[in-house]
């Protein structure tokens, strides 16, 4: 979604369960969609989409994952992510 217009531009709508129907399988294929149309600057997600497909999917298309670490992460699965856990010891997370 564009913040500025509140204009979607991707969605996907999946099955209630089975294989690919999570936040997490759909992240980077979302990302990919939007960066065909134009550029992309930053995607926002929640915990769900603290993954590495998702990390990948942002840098891969010259954007920026903004996504909270889930509650036990660890470093190295992504170059990135690392630096947001960097930023979050120096000054915590918000509430």
């Amino acid at each position: 979604m564009d913040v500025a217009t509140g204009q979607f531009h991707a969605a996907v709508v999946t099955d209630s369960a089975g294989p690919r129907t999570g936040d997490v399988p759909q992240g980077p294929g979302l990302v990919r969609t939007v960066a065909e149309q134009g550029e992309i600057a930053v995607s926002l997600g929640d915990r769900a989409y603290d993954s590495k497909g998702c990390w990948s999917a942002a840098r891969t298309v010259g954007g920026v994952l903004v996504t909270p670490p889930k509650a036990a992460a660890m470093r190295g699965l992504d170059p990135d992510r690392d630096i947001a856990l960097t930023q979050i010891g120096r000054i915590g997370e918000a509430s």
